[in-house]
């Protein structure tokens, strides 16, 4: 069994790095060019194979190794092994694979979650003449693509996310464009855009086994063409940023946030003078208003060319208008009456200097408002996802509010610091914001140390508590085995594992068990850093078996433990 080692000087668990199991057997060179010869169509080859492709064990019987794109028939071969409870076809394995391809708004997110299509150009960037398929692109002048996105992130969604063929996408084309009938987009995709190209037959196996391709295709397409359409209708408009009818994915409407952040960071006056399809959009998702207004507050409050800026417009507001404005008004969670924004307007036409520094604010919030969601999210990463990451507590919930009380009370901002926790990565991707965690562990430890030092009863009590919960898990895995978690109990093999485990751990580091201890060594003798390296470690052990849910079960246990301990005189 392989452990990961520990170490606890910084907190940092060291990744276990499962087998990779992938097919070897599947040749790199997967791509070949289509046949010139003219393909049946779906009903005359269903007829021809027997409608195999709607059957996974026959589909896999049926292609080569070298047929198949990377990995995925090591995919169709995971699925079959679990008896394809779910009837699925090569499709829904395939769509299992590349289906967030379709929440990638640009070709670096594509690239860095799809290694496999690093060497794709962008359609904006490649030579075309102007009255080519390409150049129309690049002139906004297509009526099947909108230009708004990159036509090769377009053409990756529609082949590789939704499995459509070249012939139909190339068939679209033509009906959409007198000037390209009878196009083929196998030369543009390959020898342009340089886009990965599937093996003409997993193609077509591909294309069968979708059972609701020509609804999808019909659907899809008539997408395209809406968008297109659009796209020119609001840029006749003047809208800076194309907002698509309908709903919208989470993606979708990050990018479209993203997009009008750099237009109003670019144009800031714009913001207060927003057209009604920009107010619907942020009326429709207020989790994204409130983005703009917290970067607004940011801007005006915490930006030394905000603040300067405010001076003279309070000033010119005033003379102009009798009034001043608000933060509120200013961060747009209240509306501005009409005369405050005509003054607003009148200040930004007679003031360059002020929208060229409102720019350099508008762009300093951004990164503040980042850092602060980076913040977040480094909190967030200390929380156990099944098969990525196991985070576990090394104090029990009520001690540790009681040290942020504390600190709060000495002037200490604890809101963003990581306190006695612990957290094993499964996966290497998934630890990749370790360091940076690890800043805010040792932000919290420095607060910890000088609460110790004031309180050092306290942090026996957190020894005697982490001490306690491991003796009762010692007892549960010898005698009530009902009482351990659910994929523990389950599993005689993982509880003699366990128990191997814990007998092992708790004599490297000197640590009493219910056959070991005295009246003597009961709890005096551990210190924190053994019953921290012996706890993590059981709790990885079981991670790595796949009993993720040992860890919040003992989390429950240290809280009990310390309501039953925490009273205690020796502890006051």
């Amino acid at each position: 069994m392989n452990i990961s080692a520990l170490s606890f000087n910084n907190f940092k668990i060291q990744n276990y790095k499962k087998t990779d199991k992938l097919n070897k057997n599947i040749q790199n060179n997967y791509y070949t060019s289509p046949s010139k010869t003219i393909m049946p169509n779906s009903a005359q080859m269903l007829a021809f194979m027997g409608g195999y492709s709607l059957d996974l064990d026959k589909t896999y019987n049926s292609l080569k190794a070298y047929q198949y794109p990377p990995r995925i028939q090591n995919d169709v071969l995971i699925e079959l092994s679990k008896g394809n409870p779910d009837d699925k076809t090569l499709y829904d394995v395939h769509f299992d694979k590349y289906k967030k391809v379709l929440d990638c708004y640009s070709l670096d997110d594509l690239k860095n979650g799809f290694p496999e299509f690093s060497g794709v150009e962008s359609a904006y960037d490649v030579e075309a003449d102007e009255e080519s398929f390409l150049g129309k692109f690049q002139s906004s002048d297509l009526d099947s693509f909108p230009s708004y996105e990159d036509l090769t992130l377009q053409l990756i969604k529609l082949y590789w996310g939704q499995g459509f063929s070249l012939n139909d996408l190339s068939e679209y084309v033509a009906q959409n464009s007198e000037d390209n009938r009878g196009i083929n987009l196998y030369y543009t995709m390959k020898n342009k855009l340089h886009i990965p190209l599937m093996n003409p037959r997993y193609a077509n196996v591909l294309k069968l086994s979708n059972k609701e391709y020509n609804e999808k295709f019909t659907t899809e397409m008539s997408i395209k063409r809406k968008e297109a359409n659009e796209e020119k209708l609001q840029k006749a408009q003047g809208e800076a940023v194309v907002i698509p009818r309908g709903e919208l994915s989470p993606a979708h409407k990050q990018h479209i946030s993203e997009g009008l952040k750099r237009h109003y960071m670019q144009n800031p006056e714009k913001i207060y003078e927003m057209s009604e399809r920009q107010k619907a959009f942020y009326e429709k998702h207020p989790e994204k208003k409130e983005e703009m207004s917290k970067i607004m507050s940011l801007a005006w409050g915490k930006t030394e060319e905000g603040r300067s800026i405010l001076k003279h417009l309070n000033k010119f507001i005033k003379k102009y208008n009798g009034s001043s404005l608000s933060e509120s008004e200013l961060s747009l969670e209240e509306k501005m009456d009409e005369k405050k924004q005509s003054a607003l307007s009148v200040f930004w036409q007679k003031n360059g200097w002020a929208r060229e520094k409102m720019s350099i604010a508008v762009k300093k919030a951004i990164n503040l408002q980042a850092a602060e969601k980076r913040d977040l999210e480094r909190l967030s990463g200390f929380k156990t996802i099944k098969g990525e990451r196991v985070a576990f507590n090394l104090g029990a919930t009520k001690f540790v509010e009681r040290i942020k009380q504390w600190g709060e009370k000495q002037g200490i901002d604890t809101k963003n610091l990581i306190l006695l926790k612990g957290v094993i990565y499964l996966k290497d991707e998934a630890s990749k914001d370790i360091d940076e965690n690890n800043r805010y562990v040792a932000r919290g430890q420095k607060l910890i140390e000088r609460y110790i030092q004031k309180f050092p009863n306290h942090a026996d009590l957190n020894t005697v508590c982490l001490h306690n919960v491991l003796l009762n898990l010692e007892t549960m895995l010898k005698q009530e085995t009902h009482r351990l978690p659910e994929s523990l109990r389950r599993d005689v093999g993982k509880i003699e594992v366990m128990k191997y485990a814990f007998n092992f751990v708790c004599a490297e580091n000197n640590i009493p068990t219910q056959e070991t201890r005295t009246a003597k060594n009961v709890n005096d003798e551990i210190t924190s850093l053994q019953i921290n390296n012996a706890y993590s470690y059981l709790i990885n052990q079981a991670a790595i078996m796949g009993c993720e849910d040992l860890a919040e079960f003992l989390d429950k246990e240290l809280d009990a433990a310390y309501d039953v301990l925490k009273d205690l005189p020796r502890f006051q």
